[in-house]
């Protein structure tokens, strides 16, 4: 099976948008101002975006984002 970028859950950040925005999925972050972090962002810079117009690798802040096992 190949992984592209299309997808939505194969980047951190975009797992994010689906984990945030979109209230799906259930992440774990390194700690509680690691997630802090990674949503200021989030409503900064990318928020009303569509996934698929969310630049990949911008920014290392998503870092550390995993699924829950």
């Amino acid at each position: 099976m190949t992984v592209s970028d299309s997808r939505p859950l194969t980047t951190s950040v975009k797992m994010f948008h689906r984990f945030y925005y979109k209230g799906f999925n259930t992440l774990v972050f390194k700690d509680r101002q690691h997630y802090l972090n990674c949503k200021q962002y989030y409503d900064d810079n990318y928020k009303g975006m569509a996934a698929k117009d969310i630049p990949v690798g911008e920014t290392d802040v998503f870092d550390g984002v995993r699924y829950l096992n």
